[in-house]
């Protein structure tokens, strides 16, 4: 394979409380599509189609970053859900949670830019920064195509797509003020996304160990 579709990620196991909201979450298919707990991560920076031959140097970027940060493995508390857009008078597209204290996470985001910046060739740091957020769902827009062999009409696509958001508001209400517990960061990976039509497949191409 020449190329690959690669991004660098802070793996992030589920808490209790974010495994439930994924299981009402579930419910909600197929007018949202819940990433699956054990996918769960931190972007600290997506590098999209990069040739094969350059994963050596992006694992040892990696090391370098991890090494360069000093942030040891450390819990994180959960500080609630947000949604993208911001405000309840746009077009949802995204549920995610947000961390409490994204300080060690930025730590490291800030050490894997500062190292992709190094290589040669360079990986300039991406314009729109980087903003600690769990993404839990994403939600379709109205326009999705009806099962093959299949035709439902627009007023049901779009009563299916407003009952989804619907449920999904009323999630957001409920979740918020609520313990939503803690996960523990271990590692940063170098990840491979091959997207399929059940969902995107991840294979780790390089693990580096948090210490402590």
């Amino acid at each position: 394979m020449d190329e690959l579709r690669l991004f660098i990620a802070a793996c992030c196991p589920a808490s209790a409380a974010i495994e439930r909201l994924l299981e009402r979450l579930e419910r909600l298919r197929p007018m949202v599509s819940p990433v699956a707990a054990n996918q769960l991560h931190f972007t600290l920076r997506f590098l999209g189609q990069t040739p094969a031959d350059r994963l050596e140097s992006l694992a040892q970027a990696v090391d370098r970053a991890v090494e360069a940060a000093g942030v040891p493995a450390f819990e994180l508390d959960w500080a609630g859900l947000g949604r993208f857009p911001p405000g309840s008078g746009q077009r949802l597209r995204i549920v995610f949670a947000q961390p409490a204290d994204p300080t060690p996470l930025m730590r490291l985001a800030q050490a894997v830019s500062d190292e992709l910046a190094r290589l040669n060739p360079p990986i300039p740091p991406d314009p729109r920064g980087f903003t600690a957020h769990l993404t839990l769902a994403r939600v379709k827009p109205d326009r999705r195509r009806p099962q093959r062999g299949r035709r439902v009409p627009r007023y049901q696509r779009q009563q299916a797509g407003g009952d989804a958001r619907a449920a999904i508001e009323r999630i957001l209400r409920e979740s918020e003020g609520q313990p939503m517990g803690r996960s523990r960061i271990e590692a940063v990976r170098l990840i491979a996304s091959e997207l399929t039509p059940a969902g995107p497949v991840y294979t780790t191409c390089h693990e580096a160990a948090l210490r402590g």
